[in-house]
């Protein structure tokens, strides 16, 4: 299979160690390089981190990453988020198809779009301001994910681990063994999120203005 670059969000991505949801008093995350290599990750500015687990590292190809938020408004309750989606070899195919073949720039997007349409979410993290955090209902609407789960209030702002029910309908053999390893694993992925005090507000808006992910915005992936 073609190698792929995804174009992240230009959040700080740091290695971190794995502490519990009771450890929320530390303020400042600690790094160390068999941290990072054992798969923990952080989102500093948004202030949590969390451990992927092997399979997220085989899967790497097909994992797409995309932000939430609009930091923009200052009415708006989100501060900001990720989401991990997954994007089966099918779909990649008919990417690199379009690119190959088509010329005009207006529906090669549109195809883009449509193939990124079908990137099945699978979990996501967000961070709303405590003071507009909307209801429970309104949760969904904003993180874009079925299930909600509040996992920790801190500093004025309130943490959720969202993720979607399991769905392989449509995917091909390959395909759904993939989709079961990593939808698996996010239970684990839960259990290991600690969160802390956004920090550098200013700097973590300006992250998702400028990420070609910003709010909720479209998914992509580059040749290599």
């Amino acid at each position: 299979m073609k190698k792929f670059i995804k174009k992240t969000i230009s959040f700080f991505l740091i290695g971190i160690m794995a502490l519990s949801l009771s450890a929320c008093g530390q303020e400042e995350m600690e790094i160390s390089d068999s941290e990072a290599e054992e798969g923990y990750v952080g989102f500093k500015d948004l202030g949590f981190k969390f451990k992927m687990g092997d399979t997220w590292k085989e899967k790497e190809d097909n994992i797409v990453l995309f932000g939430l938020g609009n930091p923009d408004d200052e009415n708006e309750p989100m501060l900001g988020g990720i989401v991990y989606g997954y994007i089966s070899n099918d779909l990649i195919d008919q990417y690199y198809d379009a690119v190959e073949n088509i010329k005009d720039e207006d529906k090669l997007n549109d195809k883009k779009g449509e193939i990124f349409s079908h990137v099945r979410n699978i979990f996501a993290i967000s961070v709303f301001k405590k003071n507009v955090t909307p209801k429970n209902d309104e949760v969904a609407e904003l993180t874009t994910l079925k299930n909600n789960v509040k996992i920790n209030e801190k500093s004025g702002y309130t943490f959720y681990f969202s993720y979607e029910d399991f769905d392989d309908s449509g995917l091909s053999e390959e395909d759904k063994k993939e989709y079961k390893a990593l939808y698996d694993d996010i239970k684990n992925i839960q259990k290991s999120i600690t969160t802390y005090k956004p920090v550098a507000t200013e700097k973590a808006a300006n992250s998702i203005e400028n990420s070609d992910f910003a709010g909720g915005g479209e998914r992509k992936y580059y040749e290599n």
